[in-house]
């Protein structure tokens, strides 16, 4: 299944769309915000890079081999980043998972909750990757939290895999914590 290029979703008071070209600014100002970045691949302050960076993205989103989201509250107000890649037949990987510091609480797990939702329920993988630095112990935390198995670690990161079965029965506990249960 492959997104189309104005797709949107809110859902659990948070909104979701596809990343655009002019959203180089906010994404470059997450990824140089020293106190987010730390755990994050170094990138330069070049606007003109990322922008490119974005368009190389959006011929991959056309082609249905990669999605880059901005997430944001009810109002649309943006506040964070979420990336579905490295699509296998059926496996991905989630990454680029960076909020600003003044997020409402609770967003940044939301975004993640939908993003899955979306690989999952709306691409058709089963199955999720991931990677954590090690020294990054409040998401590892979070991260382990929905039971995944290690699949392998080197000096620097903890490489996971998540099944569709282990994130449904992790989410409805999230989401009752979040007050979206049942």
């Amino acid at each position: 299944m492959k997104l189309p290029s104005d797709f949107s979703i809110v859902k659990y008071d948070t909104f979701l769309r596809l990343a655009r070209i002019d959203d180089a600014e906010f994404i470059l100002s997450l990824r140089l915000n020293p106190n987010r970045n730390k755990h994050l691949s170094i990138v330069s302050d070049d606007l003109e890079a990322q922008k490119n960076w974005l368009r190389d993205y959006k011929y991959r989103e056309e082609k249905g081999e990669e999605y880059y989201f901005l997430v944001g509250d009810i109002s649309e107000k943006l506040y964070g980043t979420i990336r579905l890649y490295h699509f296998q037949k059926t496996k991905y990987v989630f990454g680029s998972w960076i909020f600003c510091e003044d997020a409402p609480e609770g967003l940044a797990i939301k975004g993640d909750i939908i993003g899955r939702e979306i690989a999952f329920d709306i691409l058709g993988f089963t199955t999720c990757l991931f990677d954590v630095r090690k020294n990054n112990s409040l998401v590892l935390r979070y991260h382990r939290g929905w039971n995944p198995i290690m699949i392998g670690e080197n000096e620097r990161n903890f490489y996971f895999e998540l099944s569709y079965e282990k994130f449904n029965t992790h989410k409805l506990k999230l989401l009752k914590l979040l007050e979206y249960g049942h």
